[in-house]
């Protein structure tokens, strides 16, 4: 399988948004804005309880199942706007993205990609994705909107910030870029 790849036009974003239909759509699209809005890997999203979220909250903090290190997320307005109204009335320590078979327990990695992929198919996308396209795809839009490497380069927690472009596809997009309209 090739290496997971940024979303990179945002109308696709909007696009897979609205095809996440059906009984669990809410629930769908809370995963989607928490790892688009987070940058978190979708191991870490899925441990999340209602509580970890909730108000007075401020932050998503977490010790990082890869990395065993420490990660404080912001919780926009935009993304508060889209927790409240689905975590309202719901139990502090029911996982926040719970299975529809059994709502005591979160859903998988393996539903994650599934319910991605199902709205990728009826999005008409036609780039693949996966649950870690959505960490690249933070990354891939942090960065053109900031510019600022070290910064994400910190929020992902990597050892340099060649290692953020190369992750999130800057260096491929540039190399792309300059041989484009290059000829001898």
């Amino acid at each position: 399988m090739k290496d997971a790849q940024p979303i990179r036009d945002r109308l696709d974003i909007d696009r897979l948004r609205q095809a996440m239909k059906g009984a669990n759509a809410t629930r769908d699209r809370a995963l989607l804005s928490v790892a688009l809005n987070t940058g978190l890997r979708i191991g870490d999203i899925l441990r999340l309880t209602v509580g970890d979220v909730a108000v007075p909250k401020t932050h998503i903090v977490i010790v990082q199942q890869k990395t065993s290190k420490t990660s404080r997320n912001l919780i926009t307005p935009a993304l508060r706007a889209v927790l409240d109204p689905y975590i309202a009335g719901k139990d502090p320590g029911a996982p926040l993205f719970p299975s529809s078979r059994n709502p005591a327990l979160a859903i998988d990695r393996v539903q994650a990609y599934r319910l991605l992929e199902t709205a990728r198919k009826r999005a008409e996308l036609e780039t693949p994705i996966s649950p870690h396209s959505l960490r690249k795809t933070f990354g891939w839009h942090h960065y053109n909107t900031y510019k600022d490497v070290v910064l994400l380069q910190k929020i992902f927690h990597h050892s340099a910030p060649s290692v953020t472009l190369r992750y999130i596809g800057v260096d491929a997009d540039s190399i792309d870029a300059s041989l484009k309209d290059f000829s001898l």
